[in-house]
């Protein structure tokens, strides 16, 4: 078993698997909200051993899934209009992103594969996010794909993903950073 900081500063490409329910989705705002919070009082270094700084990306796969954008567009070319979507201004925003991604600054956090429902869709996305990562993981980017248990297996992400699974909860109180996830 690792903890959170120890898988995020081993691996580049994470896969985080978990029953519905088990904290995925809150771990990679977590994670966003370290990041951003970090850039914008200007640290170089996560607190709580998270690492380097990064500029996070957060986006929800079944945004990029829906009425077949990902037929029309990379997931490049989706994430300046995914943002903008959700009150980013537009001016400047494909150019930011762009030389983030080119410069190996940033962490992609990609939520819930799982939830799209057709499997020509899922299979498709799947290769549009395995493009990205190909695209982009030549600096220090990271990725983090977080998908349920049930169904990943039909349309798994290939090349060198480090696969994890969230530990069961119960009640002792736990942090995100000393969250351990199993590996599968």
């Amino acid at each position: 078993m690792l903890e959170l900081a120890e898988v995020i500063n081993r691996y580049d490409r994470v896969v985080i698997l978990g029953d519905p329910g088990s904290g995925k989705t809150t771990l990679l705002r977590y994670l966003a909200l370290q990041h951003a919070s970090a850039q914008r009082d200007g640290r170089n270094e996560i607190e709580e051993g998270l690492g380097k700084t990064l500029f996070p990306l957060l986006i929800r796969i079944a945004e990029y899934a829906e009425n077949g954008i990902w037929k029309q567009q990379s997931l490049s070319d989706f994430l300046p209009s995914c943002c903008t979507t959700h009150d980013c201004p537009k001016r400047g925003l494909a150019d930011l992103l762009q030389d983030e991604l080119e410069e190996g600054e940033c962490l992609v956090l990609l939520d819930g594969l799982d939830e799209i429902v057709s499997a020509d869709d899922r299979s498709g996305v799947v290769k549009q996010i395995e493009d990205f990562v190909r695209r982009y993981s030549h600096k220090d980017n990271r990725f983090v794909i977080t998908s349920r248990i049930a169904g990943y297996s039909s349309s798994p992400l290939s090349g060198p993903f480090t696969h994890y699974t969230v530990r069961e909860m119960d009640d002792t109180p736990v942090s995100y950073t000393h969250l351990t996830l199993p590996t599968i």
